[in-house]
């Protein structure tokens, strides 16, 4: 084998252990999707916390600068997607947002999670497996 094969291989070999990994990930992980009906004169906080998300920019969202020396050492990752028509308008991406860290996020989450433990009391979204969201 020469040099240059030995690198190559292992490349493959790297890639078809990623491959496998993700699929015996997508094999034993379990997803449920559902869904509210909201109306919005019956829930202000939600549609205030919605409009304050969409209206903000990215940053003044993500608050990198505030948020330059903050340490997560085992958290919750929250992903929001702003859509606006067909396209994407905001993709943020965050860890463990607090009211301190992410005040606008943090009331979106908790309004949103508020309403849907309301209306779908049984629903797999418990307070015990969502790290206190």
């Amino acid at each position: 084998m020469s040099a240059i094969e030995a690198p190559q291989r292992r490349a493959a070999e790297k890639s078809g252990t990623l491959q496998l990994v993700a699929a015996l990930w997508e094999q034993y992980t379990v997803y449920r999707w559902d869904s509210l009906e909201v109306a919005t004169t019956e829930h202000p906080a939600l549609v205030q916390a919605l409009d304050s998300v969409y209206k903000s920019p990215a940053a003044q969202l993500e608050r990198a600068d505030a948020n330059r020396n903050r340490i997560v050492l085992d958290g919750t990752s929250v992903q929001v997607v702003v859509n606006s028509g067909p396209q994407t308008a905001k993709n943020l991406y965050v860890q463990s947002p607090t009211p301190t860290s992410h005040p606008q996020l943090y009331r979106l989450l908790h309004a949103a999670l508020d309403l849907y433990r309301q209306q779908q009391p049984a629903a797999i979204l418990d307070q015990r497996y969502t790290n206190g969201y």
